[in-house]
């Protein structure tokens, strides 16, 4: 009888008193530069994030538990171009800001399944991944305060790969689902190195963003299905390709950014 066995694509994560001298070297570089501290260090190697960013075969063909509303929701594409627009700006101004921060309100309140109806759920575990994650969630309304963490989390080049800082997890109970909302997805490390520390507490994980390049997409299915998790994606927008600083690029112009660094666009505003 033949079997079919999938590689794990399953990152190595370190406790922070665990984690190698150079990796923590690595790591104490952006703590200071960002004045936080992490718990906990996942690694992702480069041949990692090459199997995991495969891009064979039409990379738009995305498996069935991703949604991408612009595919039914064409508002989205103009809302899009804004985003860009005010992304590749030297320095937006005050105005700019606000219109971008409006515009990711915007297209998050159009996508077709939103966390509004589980966030009086106790049993719904609601995650806002620092700092854009979380400056959405409370302003949508998706971060309540029983159920709910806000872990910041930094990605950050190492050996070839990536290296991704997660602060402190809290004790947590188990839950029947999460609720994970990023402004925008890219590689797809941080949104893994999260899953890491939370899937022992839920048998299933949802996921929200503005935006993601295919390769994220892929990113996250490929690990789910290694590591037999359920999850499911839900995106305004989706684009092919990301440029060595794992930002989203536009495909016709990958000088262009996507969407950009939104954490600095937004904070403060």
């Amino acid at each position: 009888m033949r079997r079919n066995f999938m590689t794990s694509l399953r990152p190595h994560s370190y406790d922070r008193g665990d984690a190698p001298p150079e990796m923590l070297l690595a790591a104490e570089k952006y703590e200071s530069r960002f004045s936080t501290s992490f718990d906990s260090l996942t690694f992702f190697s480069e041949g990692l994030l090459a199997a995991l960013h495969n891009t064979s075969g039409d990379i738009s063909d995305v498996p069935s538990n991703v949604v991408i509303a612009s595919l039914s929701d064409h508002s989205i594409l103009d809302q899009m171009r804004v985003l860009s627009t005010i992304a590749n700006v030297g320095e937006p101004s005050t105005d700019q800001r606000a219109q971008y921060f409006a515009t990711l309100k915007s297209i998050y309140r159009k996508l077709p399944t939103r966390p509004d109806v589980a966030t009086q759920d106790e049993q719904t575990l609601f995650i806002g991944i620092e700092r854009e994650g979380r400056i959405l969630a409370e302003s949508l309304g998706w971060l309540p305060t029983t159920h709910s963490f806000h872990p910041d989390a930094k990605r950050i080049p190492f050996e070839q790969g990536l290296l991704v800082g997660l602060s402190r997890v809290p004790d947590l109970r188990n839950y029947e689902t999460a609720y994970i909302i990023d402004g925008a997805i890219a590689s797809g490390a941080t949104i893994i190195s999260v899953v890491e520390k939370i899937r022992r507490h839920t048998s299933s994980v949802n996921i929200f963003s503005v935006h993601s390049p295919y390769e994220g997409l892929h990113s996250l299915t490929r690990y789910a299905r290694s590591e037999r998790l359920d999850l499911r994606i839900t995106v305004g927008h989706a684009t092919a390709g990301i440029n060595k600083k794992f930002y989203a690029t536009d495909p016709a112009d990958p000088a262009r950014l996507v969407v950009g660094d939104l954490g600095d666009t937004i904070s403060g505003l």
